[in-house]
């Protein structure tokens, strides 16, 4: 029996090094629920009351008004915000990255988010230097086809630096994160998880 302990807690000790950032729930500092924004499709430069600026890569991050964004997937229609009026958009086919370097990064990041082309979302992050720490690919994009948003929630095990958000003009809406560090448990479950690929709901 103690033999068995001592190989189950150094698979836990190597899980945390292997994956730093897992799905988890958490207690949100802030949350950002696009209300503030202009509509219009007009560009976001920055997110929390300007506190995380919002990196252009291939695409820039725009300000939707309910019924102004449409999911060209099955059974398709427009977009609709979890909370308000409005929502944040990747404006075509590509990436942005929200740096958190500025909070002293993050260690939960939440949200929800609805794919309107067809093709997989990607969500990547990076510690305070910039390396990548995990990973996960959302097979079909996120959402069910029909304009509403699916959750998703990660908490990580060191600070989160930025997050690349990656898809086809996906919107988000309600994005959360804290700064502070989950329980040395629950920090443990989290490095025992492996991100992979997860197909869209039906």
């Amino acid at each position: 029996m103690t033999k068995i302990t001592a190989v189950v807690g150094l698979l836990a000790v190597a899980g945390i090094a292997s994956a730093q950032v897992s799905s988890g729930s958490f207690t949100p500092d802030a949350t950002d629920d696009y209300e503030s924004y202009p509509g219009g499709r007009a560009p976001i430069t920055s997110l929390f009351s300007g506190t995380v600026p919002v990196v252009a890569g291939a695409v820039d991050h725009r300000s939707i008004d309910a019924g102004d964004w449409f999911d060209f997937r099955t059974p398709g229609g427009p977009l609709a915000p979890t909370s308000g009026t409005k929502f944040g958009t990747l404006f075509g086919f590509g990436d942005i990255t929200l740096d958190f370097t500025g909070l002293g990064g993050i260690f939960g990041f939440s949200g929800f988010a609805s794919a309107a082309g067809v093709g997989d979302d990607v969500l990547t992050f990076f510690d305070m230097g910039g390396s990548q720490i995990g990973q996960e690919t959302i097979v079909g994009g996120f959402g069910p086809g029909d304009g509403s948003f699916e959750g998703f929630s990660y908490v990580s095990t060191v600070a989160i630096g930025s997050v690349r958000l990656e898809g086809r003009e996906t919107g988000y809406d309600d994005l959360s994160y804290t700064t502070i560090p989950a329980p040395a448990s629950l920090a443990a479950l989290a490095g025992l998880g492996v991100f992979a690929s997860r197909r869209r709901r039906a």
